[in-house]
């Protein structure tokens, strides 16, 4: 999809297309009610993964062997976010935050 910037002159009449510029496709994947939740819980951001996991699942004990579990299953759906553009990821230190874009924003609701 593209969309075209009109070239005006000086009386301000429309006399052309100054230029074309493409339009990045909206996600086509369907974001489940799980995904929802995921990106409900990242709201105005996380400061790592881990805290993620503690926030969706509160009962995991961050010693249990089910922690690295959900925190395998959280790290993949955040990775398909990122390509599908609703999530930046930041490195901080040894953690990596995690926040919104807009897009992200429009999609959690």
């Amino acid at each position: 999809m593209i969309t075209a910037i009109p070239k005006y002159d000086h009386d301000d009449n429309e006399i052309g297309i100054e230029d074309i510029i493409p339009l990045p496709p909206l996600p086509l994947d369907v974001i489940r009610t799980g995904q929802r939740r995921i990106l409900a819980a990242i709201g105005e951001g996380v400061q790592s993964i881990d805290d993620l996991v503690l926030s969706l699942t509160p009962d995991i004990k961050k010693d249990s062997d089910a922690f690295p579990t959900e925190r395998s299953r959280l790290s993949h759906h955040l990775k398909n976010f990122e390509k599908m553009g609703l999530i930046e990821k930041e490195k901080k230190g040894k953690n990596v935050g995690v926040k919104l874009t807009k897009l992200g924003e429009l999609l959690r609701l």
